[in-house]
């Protein structure tokens, strides 16, 4: 049974990713998730540290998830 993932696509768990793109969006395309559905591992598709542009960028893939990795983003209001 293939995942649907090629062999040059590194697979990274949640906390793996957050790490690797630390206070950043992340577009991960799910490749595993746990007993309640909830995503664990990926591939990270995009990450940006917008989040429009990072969903403008990834809106044709497949079962993806999107999180910031860090604080809550502090939204300023002009």
């Amino acid at each position: 049974m293939s995942s649907g993932v090629s062999a040059e696509e590194d697979i990274l768990t949640i906390a793996e990713a957050i790490q690797e793109y630390p206070e950043q969006w992340l577009a991960v395309r799910v490749t595993g998730r746990d007993s309640n559905g909830q995503p664990t591992e990926g591939v990270v598709v995009g990450h940006e540290r917008d989040k429009r542009s990072l969903r403008t960028n990834t809106i044709r893939e497949k079962d993806l998830c999107i999180f910031f990795a860090g604080q809550s983003p502090i939204m300023v209001m002009v």
